[in-house]
């Protein structure tokens, strides 16, 4: 009988084998640098699919995000999309 433990230790091998989403690029580090500019939340959901999908970028900096509702929204929305 499968339990808890056993479908989560199933689950997090599934992941491990996944390809990540991105490929980093093998010879330089590309930076996106992006202002948030203190987003509401209805704008941070908008900003955060459209840096999700800047395929280009190894690492994402981002300036201006606030202790807010919209700061918030933005790294849950981030996080959510990895």
């Amino acid at each position: 009988m499968r339990g808890g433990v056993a479908d989560v230790i199933d689950l997090v091998l599934e992941l491990a084998t996944d390809q990540p989403a991105h490929q980093p690029a093998t010879d330089a580090v590309r930076l996106l640098l992006f202002n948030a500019q203190h987003a509401s939340p209805d704008r941070s959901h908008r900003q955060a699919a459209w840096v999700a999908g800047q395929e280009g970028a190894d690492i994402a900096v981002f300036t201006e995000v606030s202790s807010t509702l919209g700061g918030d929204t933005l790294v849950a929305a981030l996080t959510e999309r990895g």
